[in-house]
Order: C-alpha cells, then structure tokens, then sequence
C-alpha cells in the first residue's frame, strides 16, 4: 500500500501528517513529485524549480494551510479532533526477527473493506472511523513483538478477523528485499 493507512479517517489523519512534513516517504515522494510535475505544467516552472516551490509549501505551512481552508470552505473542522475514532485498536506484532519481504496490498485493502472501511457493493454503508495503519512496510527490519500494523476497529470480533487477514498479508524473511523507488515512469 501507499503510505502507511488505509481507512477514511486514518488517511486523512496521514495526509495531514504530510502535509506538515511529517508523512511516509513513499507517499511524500509521490505527492511531491506529483504536485512539481503540476506546477511545472501549469506554471512553465523548470522541473528543479517546481519542486522546489513544492517542497517550500510543505516546509512553511503553505500547504497545510490550503488544505484547512478548503476544507474550511466546504463547512467543514480541519482539526484532527473532529474526526472519528474507532472504538477499539489492536495490534499486529511480528513472531519473529526479520524483514518484511512482501506485505500484500490487495489483503490489506480486503480486510478494511471487511472492518467496514469500504464497500463491497454500492449501497453499503461506510464505517469512516475504521481502517488499518501498517508501521511496517516491504523492506523495513523487525524483531519479535514489534509492531507490523494497526487495526482500528468498531467492535473486538472484527479486529480480530482483520489482525489474522493481516498476518496472512505480511511475509517476513530473513533477508530485507531490494528497495526500488515509488516512481517508475512518468507519462506526459
């Protein structure tokens, strides 16, 4: 998965996290690359230039402001406080030493679909306070008991059925797998 949480009220906690120069690399490399590439269409600016601007808007606030006032303008709170929060958290520790060698996304994303997250045909309902946080992604090192992911839940029932479709989403190995960038190619 980009970034780290899958869920409504967990990304946007994560987005505002970025926002303020605080959020995973993997999603912060594609957010400002994406955002420069804008800019520099948008603008004429040289692509070093653009990122620049970019990353000077993260760095003073500039982009955390715009995201609070456009939320402002639609009549909504930008405070993290106003979101929800789910009623129960539980964890996914590592059973052994290692490194995470896959962390499959498609699980992931079935299990917040199950935790209620998202939906499975149009007319569900959407459960906005659940969802998963991975702490550990492809290529981070863990040892035992160390925090693999989060799962926030409306009831302990279905934490538990997200935390054993977890652990079947991550594989860990004794050796960390080549890292790549996020960014393989660019289009237009």
């Amino acid at each position: 998965p980009l970034g780290r949480a899958v869920g409504n009220a967990v990304e946007i906690r994560e987005a505002v996290a970025t926002l303020r120069g605080d959020g995973p690399a993997d999603l912060t490399e594609l957010a400002v690359a994406s955002a420069a590439h804008l800019v520099a269409l948008c603008d004429g600016a040289a692509p070093a230039e653009a990122r620049s601007r970019v990353e000077d808007a993260l760095g003073n606030g500039g982009a955390l402001a715009v995201y609070e006032r456009w939320v402002r303008a639609q009549g909504g709170d930008p405070d993290e406080d106003a979101l929800p929060r789910a009623a129960v958290v539980r964890e996914l520790n590592a059973s052994r030493d290692g490194a995470v060698v896959r962390l499959g996304a498609l699980a992931v994303g079935m299990a917040s679909v199950h935790l209620g997250a998202g939906r499975v045909v149009k007319d569900e309902e959407i459960d906005h306070a659940v969802g998963i946080v991975c702490r550990a992604k492809r290529g981070d090192r863990v040892t035992t008991g160390d925090v693999l992911a989060e799962v926030h839940a409306r009831d302990d029932a279905s934490a538990e059925d997200a935390l054993a479709e977890l652990e079947a989403a991550y594989e860990l190995a004794d050796e960390a797998p080549p890292t790549g960038g996020v960014i393989l190619e660019t289009l237009a």
